[in-house]
């Protein structure tokens, strides 16, 4: 790909609060970040369609647990989605929606350990390209609890290339 032309971070994009457009070198002008961003989602919300078959707009948005209680953040990914066809219903956290979507209910986690537990801890770890996340849930009768998420900018996969580039320059 082409990367004068090509985005990556999209998050970070509607993070900064002092960036309110990204210039484009494609078309040669700025663009808003939002209607930047917009494009993706419209991208996602053709793709499910064309896989689905039909139009699908209702989501649900997992974002990194620091983000949950920035109403800027989530008020730009409200407008990019809906200005790209999707409404965002609710948001959770990234390692809430692992939890969720490798289905560690008690049941399973039970089945795992080779036990009859009724409540059980779950480790969650989301190493991301800038932020890893750690998060403990309690598991029991089909109820996920968060008991404690960590975050950290400097243990992430950015951080873990960044050291074997300089290792294997050396």
């Amino acid at each position: 790909k082409n990367s004068a032309n090509t985005f990556a971070n999209i998050r970070h994009l509607l993070e900064a609060d002092d960036k309110d457009t990204v210039n484009v070198p494609l078309l040669n002008k700025d663009v808003a970040t939002v209607e930047l961003v917009s494009h993706f989602f419209r991208h996602i919300h053709d793709q499910v369609a064309q896989q689905v078959g039909s139009v699908v707009r209702d989501t649900i948005m997992a974002i990194p647990s620091s983000h949950m209680t920035n109403e800027a953040f989530k008020n730009k990914l409200l407008e990019s989605a809906q200005a790209g066809g999707l409404r965002i219903k609710s948001f959770i956290p990234d390692t809430t929606a692992s939890v969720i979507a490798h289905n560690l209910d008690t049941t399973s986690v039970s089945r795992a350990l080779g036990s009859n537990c009724t409540t059980a801890s779950v480790l969650v770890i989301d190493l991301g390209y800038t932020q890893s996340e750690v998060a403990t849930f309690q598991v029991s009768g089909g109820l996920i609890t968060p008991i404690k998420a960590a975050a950290s900018h400097e243990c992430c996969g950015s951080a873990i290339i960044d050291a074997l580039t300089k290792h294997c320059t050396k």
